[in-house]
Order: C-alpha cells, then structure tokens, then sequence
C-alpha cells in the first residue's frame, strides 16, 4: 500500500514546499526551483494517477498538459474576476492539487479495505 501512496506523499510535501518557498522568502534560485516543479508536475501528476495509467513516459506528458491546463485557467479566471493576487492564484492551484491528492489516497485506501486482493495501479 506505500507504493500506491508515494506520488500523493510527494505532492503534499510539495505544497507544502511551495507555501514554505512563498512564505518564507527563500532564495530566488531556490524559490524557482520549487515553484516549477510545482507548477510543470503536480496539479497534473495528483489526477494522472488517477486514472490507471501505467506508462511512465505517458504519465509525465500528460500530467504536464493538465498542470499547464489548471494554472492556465486559474490565471485567466482570477483575470476575468479582476482579482489577480500571487497568493490567491497559489491557493487556489494548491486546492486543487491536493483535493486530485486525497481523492488518490481515499481510493486507495478504499480499494484496500474493501477488496485486499485489488491491486490498482500505482
């Protein structure tokens, strides 16, 4: 079952990273790091494991579009409602990110308990 969490383990603690690299004022090269990785990786890679894809070529390029997907129209909402805010726009991404997150977990540790021989994928 820790097999099956580890991508979810790694977004939250990405977030995470991310709100400390915001917050914080880290270094520059350092805050850059951390915010790409968010932003390309994350908000993407929290629903492609959803979705029982087992290439992990296919995994990344998809879970690079649906990232840009989700910040892209995240921009353009808070655009559209003429409130643009950095924070905003982190806090709405990071809900996202981790709402795609727990739903991997909860259907994990469903599919655990209810049928212990089902292996989804990781």
């Amino acid at each position: 079952m820790i097999r099956r969490i580890v991508w979810p383990f790694i977004i939250i603690v990405s977030t995470a990273l991310v709100y400390v690299a915001y917050l914080e004022h880290l270094t520059p090269a350092l805050r850059v790091a951390i915010t790409l990785w968010f932003i390309l990786f994350c908000p993407g890679m929290a629903y492609v494991q959803l979705l029982g894809i087992t290439n992990p070529l296919v995994q990344w390029t998809i879970a690079v579009a649906v990232s840009f997907s989700i910040v892209t129209l995240t921009a353009i909402v808070m655009l559209f409602l003429d409130n643009w805010s950095s924070l905003l726009g982190l806090q709405i991404i990071s809900g996202i990110t981790l709402a795609g997150a727990i739903a991997h977990i909860v259907r994990v540790i469903l599919s655990t308990r209810f049928n212990p021989e089902f292996e989804p994928t990781p």
